[in-house]
C-alpha cells in the first residue's frame, strides 16, 4: 500500500492539478523540501517526467555548493532535472531598503516564476508545512497587523501550490529519516536577527503552548479567516461590477461612502479586488503595506491621494470618489487645416469643411468663422492653464467645465481643444469660444466636427 504521505500529496495534486501539467519543485536542500521531492518521486508518486526542481541560491551562504550537490543527487536518483539559480540578496535589500527576509522572499519567488516559465511548468510546489502556517498566524498576531493579515499561508496562491500544509512538520522529517533523504541544516536557520528564527528560539521554550494541538487550532483559525475574507472578496467583485461607471476596462470608480458603509474595517477590498480584475491577477492580493495605505487614503480627510498599484494600476482619490486606472493617454498635438486630420491615438478624425448641411447635426462639432483658418491652428490635449471665454458666460477654466460633466479622471485626460496663438478655441465635443463664433457680414464660416471611429 502506498503510504499515506504520498496519498495525501497525490490527493491535493488531483484536487488542483491536470494530469498533463508540469511541476517545478522549489528544493533549499533542508529537510521539508527534500521531503516533498522524494514523495513526488517516491515509487507510488507521479510521473517524475512531469517534474523539474528548482534551486534559488540566495548568495547568503558560503556552503551552498553542498546544497546543490544534494539537491541535485536526490533528483538525479528520479530523473528529475534541476535548474539553478543565484540572485544577489543583498544588493536588493540595500536599494529597495527592504529586510534580508522580505528581498530573499522576494528573489526567490521572482526566480521560481522565471524557472517554471522556462521549463514549461504550469505550478510552483513549495514544502511549507502546517507548522510554518501556524508561526506565520502568530507571527502576525504578535506584530500588531490589523486581524485581516492574520491568515495563514494559503494552500493556493496564483500558481503557487503548497501540498504539505495538512502535514506536520515532524511527519514529514520522519519520513525523510526513514527513507534515509540527505539533507542539509541551514545553518542560517539559527541565526536570530530572522524575525521567524526568533519565534522559533521563544516557542522552543514553551512546550506547553506549541503543542500538537494549539498548532492545529492556529492554522485553522488563519485558514478560517482566510476563507472568510475570500467570501467577503467575492461579495465585493459583484459590488464593483455593479458599480463600474461606463464600459472603459481601464477605469474604475467607487463611492467612497458606499465602500465605507458596506466594507467598514476591510475598506481595501474593493479596491484590490478592482485591482485584480484590471491587472488579470484574479484571486491575488496586494503587499500587506499596500492595503494599508488604500486604508488610510479612504478613510483619511485629504481629498487627492494617489497610490501607483502594480501592474500598470493607478490608484486616484478625487473627492468623494476613489478611481482605479490603467494605463497612460498619449499627448497630442498636431497641426489642423482645412479637410481631414486623422487622429488614431484617439481613434477618431477631425473635418474642416465649408457650409453646414443636416448631414452634418449627428456630429460633434460647430460653426466657426473661416478666418482663423489664417490662424496656426493646433489640436492638443487640455492643460490645467486653459480658458474658453463662452457666450454669455465669463471666461471660465476648462478643469471647471469638465467638473461639471463629472467625467472620470482618464476621460478628463481624453477631451482634448482646438486652439490657436491666445488659447482654445474649441472644447472637441464641447462649446466654442466666443471669440471664434461666425462674424456675419458676408463672413465666411466653416463646420468643424469631430468624427469617432468607435
Amino acid at each position: 500500500m502506498s503510504n499515506p504521505l504520498i496519498q495525501e500529496v497525490n490527493s491535493f495534486l488531483t484536487k488542483h492539478v491536470s494530469p498533463s501539467d508540469r511541476l517545478l519543485v522549489a528544493v533549499s536542500g533542508g529537510a521539508d523540501s527534500m521531503g516533498l521531492l522524494g514523495l513526488l518521486g517516491a515509487k507510488g508518486g507521479i510521473n517524475t517526467g512531469r517534474l523539474v526542481a528548482g534551486y534559488v541560491d540566495h548568495g547568503l551562504r558560503a556552503d551552498s555548493a553542498r546544497d546543490i550537490e544534494t539537491v541535485k543527487q536526490l533528483a538525479d536518483s528520479f530523473k528529475i532535472r534541476v535548474q539553478f539559480s543565484k540572485v544577489n540578496t543583498i544588493g536588493l535589500a540595500e536599494k529597495e531598503h527592504l529586510s534580508l527576509e522580505a528581498a530573499a522572499r522576494r528573489l526567490r519567488y521572482s526566480e521560481l516564476a522565471r524557472m517554471a516559465d522556462e521549463s514549461n511548468c504550469r505550478w510552483i510546489l513549495t514544502a511549507h508545512t502546517m507548522d510554518d502556517s501556524a508561526e506565520t498566524v502568530l507571527m502576525r498576531l504578535q506584530s500588531g497587523a490589523p486581524f485581516y493579515e492574520c491568515t495563514s499561508i494559503p494552500e493556493k496562491r496564483g500558481n503557487i501550490l503548497r501540498p504539505l500544509l495538512s502535514c506536520r512538520r515532524t511527519l514529514i522529517r520522519d519520513w525523510v529519516s526513514s527513507q534515509r533523504i540527505s539533507f542539509n541544516e541551514d545553518v542560517s536557520n539559527q541565526d536570530t536577527r530572522f524575525s521567524r528564527n526568533r519565534l522559533r528560539v521563544w516557542l522552543a521554550q514553551k512546550p506547553a503552548f506549541w503543542n500538537d494541538r494549539n498548532i492545529h487550532r492556529m492554522h485553522a483559525a488563519g485558514r478560517d479567516l482566510g476563507l472568510a475574507l475570500l467570501g467577503y472578496s467575492q461579495t465585493a467583485d459583484l459590488f464593483v461590477q455593479a458599480r463600474r461607471v461606463g464600459d472603459d476596462p481601464c477605469a474604475v470608480g467607487l463611492a467612497i461612502n458606499e465602500i465605507l458603509r458596506y466594507f467598514g474595517g476591510l475598506t481595501f477590498v474593493p479596491v484590490e479586488v478592482a485591482w485584480a480584475q484590471m491587472a488579470g491577477r484574479q484571486g491575488q492580493r496586494l503587499p500587506s503595506a499596500m492595503r494599508r495605505q488604500i486604508a488610510d487614503c479612504l478613510t483619511g480627510n485629504s481629498n487627492a491621494a494617489r497610490l501607483d498599484l502594480s501592474e500598470g494600476v493607478r490608484f486616484e482619490r478625487r473627492g468623494e470618489r476613489v478611481w482605479l486606472l490603467q494605463g497612460q493617454i498619449t499627448a497630442i498635438r498636431r497641426s489642423i487645416g482645412r479637410g481631414r486630420t486623422p487622429i488614431p491615438e484617439r481613434n477618431g478624425t477631425i473635418v474642416i469643411r465649408d457650409g453646414f448641411s443636416s448631414a452634418n447635426s449627428s456630429q460633434a462639432g460647430c460653426i466657426m468663422d473661416a478666418d482663423f483658418l489664417e490662424r496656426d491652428l493646433v489640436l492638443r490635449g487640455w492643460e490645467p492653464g486653459d480658458r474658453i471665454n463662452v457666450r454669455g458666460r465669463p471666461t471660465k477654466k476648462i478643469a471647471d467645465l469638465l467638473a461639471e460633466q463629472k467625467l472620470d479622471p482618464l476621460g478628463r485626460k481624453k477631451i482634448m481643444v482646438l486652439a490657436d496663438d491666445e488659447g482654445p478655441i474649441w472644447v472637441v465635443g464641447g462649446p466654442l469660444a466666443e471669440r471664434a463664433e461666425p462674424r456675419g457680414n458676408g463672413h465666411k464660416s466653416v463646420w468643424v466636427s469631430w468624427e469617432s471611429d468607435d
